[in-house]
């Protein structure tokens, strides 16, 4: 283990140990990520309402070991493989928010979410002919809001 994945496991555990949950932590290297990996009985806890503890437990680890500077390889917290059941639902609704956009042809803005699950819809809705997204608002309120194509319906009528 490197010196930044044996700093991030050590901040992770002190964290969850200040928080008094009981939960192991293993640290890996994940392409070019550092991935800390939490599992135990209070890893329900770990995760947080939509993810939200796991967010916050990642910008509190990032900053610990990485103070204010951007670091060479950005730490990722999960906890029971939340992050991966996330972004396969996530994915499952754009595709399906995307079908009632380009069937009613009208936008649809979709609830407040994070940065990462924002990136997970746009990566989606960007493999999508007829629709596209965009980001609106500002923090914690920023929303996509899914865009029909209305040229890119024509042309699918037009297929017919």
């Amino acid at each position: 283990m490197n010196t930044s994945e044996t700093q991030a496991l050590e901040a992770l555990e002190k964290l969850l140990d200040l928080a008094g949950l009981e939960a192991r932590v293993t640290a890996r290297l994940d392409g070019e990520r550092i991935l800390l990996e939490v599992e135990g009985p209070d890893s329900g806890l770990v995760i947080g309402k939509q993810g939200a503890t796991l967010e916050a437990l990642q910008f509190l680890v990032n900053k610990v070991v990485y103070r204010d500077a951007v670091g060479p390889a950005p730490i990722l917290v999960d906890a029971e493989g939340y992050r991966g059941r996330r972004a396969d639902s996530l994915r499952a609704l754009a595709r399906r928010l995307a079908e009632d956009a380009k069937r009613s042809g009208r936008r649809i803005y979709m609830a407040p979410m994070s940065a990462s699950d924002r990136r997970v819809v746009h990566m989606q809705i960007a493999e999508m002919p007829g629709v596209s997204t965009q980001s609106e608002g500002e923090g914690m309120q920023r929303r996509l809001v899914i865009i029909p194509d209305p040229a890119g319906e024509l042309a699918d009528d037009e297929a017919l």
